[in-house]
């Protein structure tokens, strides 16, 4: 889980501890909405891989057992998906 959240990290924005729990909420709120636009973006097995391991968090083993693919081509695949989120968050305005 850790390892799969250190991954994100790298384009998701993390907030302030000082902000106050009504503009968190707005903040993820918004943020829920970036992503779930963001997903629809994506081809059906792109976006299935993806939310195999940040929702899910399966190893890259399992993901690439279940779609029948190679372990090289899901952490490619993973790395690829993960910096177009950065682009398009960086799009919509989100500082990262």
């Amino acid at each position: 889980m850790e390892v799969a959240l250190e991954e994100l990290m790298e384009c998701v924005p993390v907030g302030s501890l000082t902000v106050n729990a009504v503009e968190d909420a707005v903040e993820a709120a918004e943020l829920q909405r970036l992503l779930n636009a963001f997903l629809h973006t994506l081809p059906e097995k792109e976006c299935n891989v993806f939310l195999r391991r940040y929702w899910y968090v399966e190893e890259y083993q399992e993901i690439a057992k279940r779609f029948g693919m190679n372990l090289n081509t899901v952490k490619t695949s993973l790395f690829r998906t993960r910096k177009k989120l950065r682009e398009y968050l960086e799009q919509e305005g989100v500082v990262i």
